[in-house]
């Protein structure tokens, strides 16, 4: 999980997200406040494509709560942070609108506690509440904010820890390789290099990488 540097609010948002907002809660209102009622031509104006699009460009195509890489396998899904259902008026925020895979999004759900929260991506960098010992997610030290978000998402469900693992595996010869050429320098800085760009933020689970990698090596990234 990293730090999600918001694009500029798509075109389609700054035209229409006010009067989208404002049918919405008419039919809200008409509904006797019940958010399933509404027509889905509505409610869903904020999958528009030149929405997805850009939410796909910022997260650099990886669900935003995981870090798995989405467009291999699936479209991704658009995520509230502040749960439509329970916050319609934020429906069409573009700060409220992240790109999540089913799995996170389906176990958060509607989630939302403003005692207890979420780690919010948006407004938060993730390193300050989790952190990675291997392959394993842990929440900082006295981190209640960390530690409900593993384990409301499931961020070390088997099927991630498998994936984190894998992607570190692959890495271990290239992190020998380097400690290999001690007395090698300048080969040795170009293998730091891909080392980098191993952890750079595009990469799948960079954040586990990172710390991975920053761990092995004894070297800020």
């Amino acid at each position: 999980m990293i730090r999600i540097n918001k694009n500029v609010e798509p075109q389609i948002l700054q035209t229409n997200a006010t009067n989208w907002r404002a049918e919405l809660l008419q039919h809200l209102k008409d509904n006797g406040g019940i958010y399933s009622k509404i027509p889905e031509s509505i409610k869903n104006r904020y999958q528009h494509p030149e929405i997805k699009s850009s939410l796909v460009e910022e997260s650099y195509g990886k669900c935003s709560y995981c870090e798995s890489k989405l467009k291999h396998i699936s479209w991704g899904e658009i995520e509230h942070i502040l749960p439509k259902a329970l916050s319609p008026e934020n429906s069409f925020v573009w700060n409220n609108l992240l790109l999540a895979c089913s799995v996170c999004n389906n176990a958060k759900r509607s989630y939302f506690s403003p005692t207890e929260p979420l780690i919010n991506p948006v407004t938060s960098d993730p390193a300050a509440e989790i952190v990675f010992i291997g392959h394993l997610i842990w929440h900082s030290l006295n981190s209640a904010t960390g530690q409900l978000t593993i384990g409301q998402i499931d961020l070390n469900r088997t099927e991630l820890i498998q994936r984190r693992q894998e992607r570190l595996e692959a890495l271990s010869a290239l992190i020998d390789k380097w400690a290999s050429l001690q007395d090698k320098p300048r080969l040795q800085s170009l293998v730091w290099n891909q080392l980098v760009q191993e952890a750079d933020p595009s990469k799948e689970y960079s954040a586990a990488v990172k710390a991975f990698i920053q761990g092995r090596c004894g070297q800020s990234i």
